[in-house]
């Protein structure tokens, strides 16, 4: 080397500038390659049709508190300290391990393509910290994504987030210091990798946190999560609405769904109820649940401007009952078919899922997805009958309702039969309104 330097001395500065921009360029390439592992040909780099988003963040949700209320906003960044909310301990614990297992979960990173092309396979990592980790031991995590076919249509890939030595057991947080007045919850470490042609590198973030912003977040943070009841932050940093308690439906379709709306029964007329926080599940016996009104009760909906601050773009509807043995159970692809007052709308948007496991055998479920006619959906204020109503599905032809109605209101109960239903008459029923 040295030789071929003394020779381009003298063949000129020209010579000299050059050999001096290729050296700069090895160095910075033996920089870069320390990211993967210390070798270049571990990582051939990404191909110039892709690119993948940046400053991403996995949240891990880990929470532990026996006296969180009242709550306060948070003014400060989140830490793993123990605020004693007013010195009585609560009923109700909140106690949610989060995990990340030798495993895995599947992330998505979100790309952009302008052509077909091959994503190379890359993995990196990091150490938490044993001050981060619940049983105070500390694991390396680490970032895959395996060898990715792509195309111009592609719009993410799918990688792993795993633990290499053991289970991760992120620190149980305190939900009043948990959470941070940025919303980020505490950070664990960074991964680095890779995101264009040119080698830039940008991380993504692995940040524990005291709550999430809807079942469906909590789903995406721990897969494996039951159904059951979990605390939410319904619109996250608006800071409108303080954690509260959501039940969450974790293996219908997919999981991830909110319950928003309930109503369970005996054959009498019944009182709608507009709740200011959501419902619990409670029983799938008809005639359990009538007339739990109380907070984080099993009646009634949630009220429109907590609707509208919770994040979601899905419905589901299902409700069934005993008095003809029907029940439809339907997804609803948007937002968009919320309606008020009588509107021509009809189902073929709709998809029809299948009878859950928990409803009466003797129950047939309805399809629903197809059909055309006058209906009204999702509708939560209509005054068809005079009185306001919470219209979760239905059905009109002429007077009376036809096929398909899930219709909770005074006096209607819930029908959901072929024919008529005399609107006069209450029905044993259970009806959900689930989102996500």
């Amino acid at each position: 080397m040295m030789q071929n330097f003394k020779y381009l001395l003298g063949a000129g500065k020209v010579q000299v500038y050059v050999l001096m921009l290729a050296l700069l360029l090895f160095s910075s390439i033996q920089a870069d390659a320390q990211l993967f592992g210390g070798q270049i040909k571990a990582f051939p780099g990404i191909p110039p049709s892709i690119t993948l988003a940046q400053n991403r963040i996995y949240f891990l949700y880990s929470v532990y508190d026996a006296n969180y209320l009242p709550y306060t906003a948070p003014t400060t960044a989140a830490s793993t300290a123990t605020v004693d909310a007013d010195g009585v301990a609560e009923a109700a614990i909140i106690d949610i391990q989060g995990s990340i297992t030798t495993t895995g979960l599947p992330i998505t990173i979100p790309v952009t393509a302008t052509a077909s092309g091959i994503l190379p396979a890359f993995a990196t990592t990091f150490t938490v910290p044993v001050a981060i980790t619940q049983d105070g031991i500390s694991r390396t995590l680490m970032l895959t994504w395996p060898r990715t076919a792509f195309t111009a249509a592609t719009t993410y890939i799918t990688a792993t987030i795993r633990a290499v030595e053991g289970t991760l057991n992120g620190k149980k947080l305190d939900l009043n210091a948990g959470i941070g007045n940025d919303f980020l919850g505490v950070l664990m470490g960074s991964f680095s990798y890779p995101y264009n042609h040119a080698g830039k590198i940008t991380t993504l973030q692995v940040r524990d946190i005291a709550t999430l912003n809807s079942c469906q977040q909590i789903k995406l943070s721990q897969p494996d999560f039951a159904s059951g009841v979990y605390w939410v932050d319904p619109d996250w940093s608006a800071a409108t609405y303080s954690p509260m308690q959501v039940y969450c439906d974790m293996t219908t379709d997919g999981g991830g769904w909110t319950l928003m709306g309930q109503y369970n029964h005996p054959a009498t007329a019944i009182t709608i109820y507009n709740r200011s926080d959501f419902p619990n599940k409670g029983s799938d016996v008809i005639g359990d649940e009538a007339g739990g009104t109380g907070t984080f009760g099993t009646w009634g909906l949630t009220i429109q401007p907590l609707r509208a601050a919770y994040s979601f773009t899905t419905y589901r509807v299902e409700g069934w009952n005993t008095t003809q043995n029907t029940g439809v159970h339907v997804k609803i692809p948007n937002p968009n078919y919320v309606k008020l007052g009588n509107v021509s709308n009809d189902f073929t948007g709709l998809t029809d899922l299948p009878k859950p496991a928990y409803w009466p055998a003797g129950v047939d479920r309805v399809a629903l997805a197809g059909t055309t006619g006058f209906h009204e959906t999702l509708e939560w204020y209509d005054s068809l009958f005079g009185v306001n109503e919470h219209n979760f599905l239905h059905s009109t032809a002429g007077v009376c309702y036809s096929a398909y109605a899930i219709v909770r209101a005074a006096p209607v109960a819930i029908h959901v039969a072929s024919g008529c239903s005399n609107v006069t008459f209450a029905e044993n029923g259970i009806i959900r309104l689930w989102v996500k």
